[in-house]
């Protein structure tokens, strides 16, 4: 990010939206309980004061702000200012809270101690398990107090894993249980010796259970630069509407999805005729730089450089840039702003340069040539986001598009074409995860009206003035646990005698650049192309172990010059694909091999990290 006119790094890898989002939700029943003691079971959580590095107990206050900062990991998770401190993990000087459960009252204490002890000298083999036992050494300490104030102490066997061993759940249950019977006969003397005790009556504070609130006022705290209108206008209701969670939860994520802010939460406050909704954002940094790199077969390595700037040009908006250099280079201004118009409408500007060499093959196969192809446009668009999965955008282009082809035996591939094209769209996505999703769709429709066509070539027998739609979407069903099942249908159609071939559908790639490409199974990129095309797709993928996933796929397709052809004799080409792949650090890493019936050959594709 850029602050001051410097680069500095985050206060964290993860800004903990999605966490304090699902807090919110799940605690929205005790949002008016601000004293921890008034719940059914009186709670306690420790956090740590990152500036004096001194223990922080939290007894009141909002529950899902406690509990974020009392599992802020440092330099994993941002760190939270709660009443003027900066909060991280209180493992760093208190993991096993003794102490503080006896300062509450409590006569015997069960303690249930998952930290690992300091390693041996002979397991100390590297820089970082130096660095991880100087780092360890004062929760050892405190551990070690905090043990002797605990009646039965409870240490499953947990050294060999770590906070992030998500994939041995049921693994490290097994320990905890194994560790939990070797107390067995304390633990049923204390149960019996308990009950020679007369039951202490307690009057708790029970939740409210509700299915849906009244909100009778909205206020928004942390907006700085940012318009309020942007966050009204995401919300998707209003003062005086019946609420569900389901509602207020694709709301939040609404707004944070306008990329304005760093993190949204929200409270349910009493007010005198129903709830006071408050939602607290913190606004992004509004200068900053990114980078991303990227392998794939189609495109070779490139290096994308982002600078992003908000508010720049009006209250709301953002202008991102992007450059990505490469044999395959791009250059993209992006100026987008939400309005104060109904419903959700915001405005969109985008500039782009896209150059590329891409192969350009015959009817049956065969690769005739390669081609460089450079495409120049300007996009104005008015766009609506309906609901967190659904938006629609309507808007004009004015575009120059150009090919020179290496060798071009058809003399229709060196063409300089300047044209008009009015675009509709409809985007929908409810995708659980961007990278190897396990279930929900991807779909678009898109209506394209090209006209005001000019070409330098003799070009007279073409049509210049005509139609196409086209309609991709993807499914996948989780049909068991860690298995799923894809189904997927591509559809293209021009309402055209003639049209040049780079208005064309295009088939083949795993993650096409423009519009008018589709991925297909076992297709090279660009691999087969029509005016009219109609594709089936078919797949199962796997997940033998956490983020490492398994995939085959299958598809069926046929690609006309002219619409009614499709269904006439038809003549279907087929594809076929299998491959490995994994989440990294740096993106999806997977390996893809295959291969159809129109080229005949066999086909890999390997990628490495993020696609732009």
């Amino acid at each position: 990010r850029i602050r001051n006119g410097k680069v500095v790094l985050p206060r964290g890898l993860i800004n903990g939206y999605k966490i304090s989002l699902l807090l919110s939700t799940l605690t929205w029943s005790v949002h008016t309980i601000n004293n921890f003691n008034r719940f059914p079971i009186p709670f306690r959580c420790i956090a740590t004061d990152i500036e004096t590095i001194e223990p922080v107990v939290l007894t009141e206050g909002f529950l899902p702000d406690a509990l974020r900062a009392s599992m802020a990991i440092p330099s994993i998770f941002t760190p939270v200012e709660l009443n003027g401190r900066l909060l991280v993990d209180g493992g760093v000087v208190r993991n096993l809270p003794a102490q503080d459960v006896k300062e509450m009252g409590a006569d015997i204490i069960i303690g249930i101690d998952v930290t690992a002890d300091l390693k041996k000298k002979d397991e100390i083999n590297s820089a970082f398990e130096i660095l991880d036992q100087a780092s360890t050494y004062p929760i050892a300490i405190s551990n070690a107090r905090q043990r002797k104030l605990c009646d039965i102490l409870i240490s499953p066997e947990v050294k060999n894993y770590t906070s992030f061993s998500f994939s041995a759940t049921d693994t490290l249950i097994r320990l905890g249980e194994a560790a939990a019977r070797k107390q067995w006969d304390k633990l049923v003397q204390l149960a019996d010796s308990l009950q020679r005790w007369p039951e202490k009556k307690t009057v708790p504070v029970n939740p409210r259970q509700f299915t849906a609130i009244l909100v009778r006022n909205i206020d928004v705290e942390g907006l700085q630069k940012v318009s309020n209108h942007v966050v009204y206008g995401n919300l998707g209701f209003h003062e005086g509407d019946s609420v569900t969670l389901h509602m207020l939860r694709q709301g939040i994520e609404r707004i944070y999805g306008t990329q304005f802010f760093q993190n949204v939460t929200y409270m349910i406050l009493p007010d005198s005729s129903g709830n006071r909704l408050v939602i607290r954002v913190k606004e992004q940094e509004f200068n900053f730089v990114k980078f991303s790199f990227n392998y794939n077969n189609d495109f070779k390595s490139a290096v994308l450089l982002n600078a992003t700037y908000r508010n720049v040009l009006g209250e709301g908006s953002r202008m991102l840039g992007d450059l990505r250099l490469s044999e395959n280079p791009s250059v993209k201004l992006h100026y987008t702003v939400h309005t104060r118009w109904r419903p959700n409408i915001g405005f969109s500007q985008m500039f782009v340069y896209n150059i590329f060499d891409a192969p350009y093959y015959s009817p049956i196969g065969e690769k005739i040539t390669t081609f460089n192809y450079r495409h120049l446009f300007s996009e104005t668009e008015f766009r609506s986001v309906f609901s967190n999965s659904l938006m629609a955008g309507a808007g004009i282009t004015v575009q120059q598009q150009v090919t020179n082809a290496r060798y071009d035996p058809f003399d229709s591939l060196n063409v300089k074409i300047r044209s008009w094209k009015l675009t509709g769209r409809v985007l929908y996505d409810n995708l659980d995860v961007s990278v190897f999703p396990r279930m929900g769709g991807h779909a678009e429709l898109r209506l394209e009206h090209y006209f005001g066509i000019d070409s330098k070539e003799d070009n007279n027998h073409l049509s210049t003035n005509f139609w196409t739609a086209s309609f991709s979407s993807e499914r996948l069903i989780s049909v068991y646990p860690r298995f799923s099942f894809l189904a997927g249908i591509t559809a293209g159609i021009t309402e055209a005698q003639t049209i040049d071939p780079i208005h064309y559908f295009y088939l083949g790639g795993e993650n096409p650049y423009e519009p008018r490409m589709f991925s297909f199974p076992g297709m090279p990129l660009m691999g087969a192309s029509g005016a009219n095309l109609f594709a089936l797709k078919f797949g199962i993928q796997a997940e033998p172990c956490r983020d490492v996933f398994l995939f085959l796929r299958m598809g069926a397709t046929e690609l006309k010059p002219q619409i009614n052809e499709l269904w006439k004799n038809p003549d279907f080409k087929y594809g076929i694909e299998t491959g490995a792949g994994t989440r990294t650090i740096i993106g999806p890493v997977y390996l893809l091999i295959g291969s159809n019936t129109i080229t005949r050959k066999m086909e890999s594709r390997l990628n490495i990290g993020f696609r732009f």
